[in-house]
């Protein structure tokens, strides 16, 4: 790439943040009464718009649809050749049309188009917030949305999980692993978690030790391991085993009490889809 093609593909970023500016300081008392007539009516949220501008008009409906605004697109064009039934008297109409285009020659649009798609996520996100939509409402619309409803509680393993103490040795430890089928135990100290031992701490503590059999939990395992909570989000758990690169999260109740083991093999199989 050379210089004068760098210069060109900057020089059209600037130009859209520097209308994206713009356009946020021309927000006043007009988007409010967008906001209230959209909010006052009863049906849906009509986005139409031609062209370019139709394609973002189609996108800015689905996020609408999709976070508690009902909304549907309407081609201008289909709208004369019968459309225009389907607009009720209860709806509102949003036009995104422009009339004037951001290249430089007029033709293609560019700050246009992006402007239009911002000023819709704006609209999106304040009627969200003045609708008090959750993210429940928002799992009710999305393909996914069993996922975004289920709680740690709901998939973890909470049967015959694998408990040995601190002192149990190499060869109880490993009976524990195998007989949980969870690829790790949890060490007690007492009633209370003290650690976590996986098959590849085991791995690792055979290269480490001159004679395994002299080791017991305590020396083995992983201190403090990552935990979750019964009421967590599936998909938080989710997201912070992926973050962190590990398999399994430890369930603890208010009591910091044991109850169950989450595992990230769990994720694909375990939560139904709607």
């Amino acid at each position: 790439m050379n210089a004068e093609t760098t210069a060109l593909a900057k020089l059209t970023i600037m130009r859209q943040i520097d209308a994206l500016e713009k356009m946020a300081e021309r927000i006043d008392h007009e988007f409010q009464k967008a906001i209230d007539i959209i909010l006052g009516r009863r049906g849906r949220l009509v986005v139409m718009g031609m062209g370019k501008s139709g394609i973002m008009g189609r996108k800015i409906s689905a996020t609408l649809a999709s976070t508690g605004t009902p909304s549907f697109s309407v081609h201008p064009g289909e709208a004369f050749h019968g459309d225009l039934g389907m607009i009720h008297p209860d709806n509102a109409v949003l036009d995104v049309s422009v009339e004037r285009e951001a290249c430089r020659n007029n033709l293609a649009p560019t700050s246009s188009t992006t402007a239009t798609v911002v000023m819709g996520d704006a609209l999106a996100s304040v009627l969200t917030e003045l609708r008090g939509f959750q993210p429940e409402d928002f799992a009710r619309f999305h393909p996914g949305g069993r996922r975004l409803l289920t709680r740690v509680c709901d998939v973890m393993h909470r049967e015959n999980l694998p408990f040995c103490q601190l002192d149990a040795s190499f060869i109880e430890i490993v009976h524990t692993i195998t007989r949980g089928c969870l690829g790790l135990s949890l060490v007690m100290d007492g009633d209370r978690l003290a650690g976590l031992i996986t098959d590849g701490d085991l791995r690792r503590a055979l290269e480490g030790a001159q004679d395994h059999r002299l080791l017991c939990a305590r020396d083995i395992m992983t201190r403090n391991p990552k935990t979750a909570r019964p009421e967590e989000r599936f998909a938080e758990a989710e997201s912070r085993m992926r973050a962190l690169k590990i398999n399994s999260l430890v369930v603890l109740d208010d009591r910091e009490r044991v109850t169950g083991v989450l595992q990230i093999y769990d994720i694909a199989s375990d939560v139904p889809s709607l």
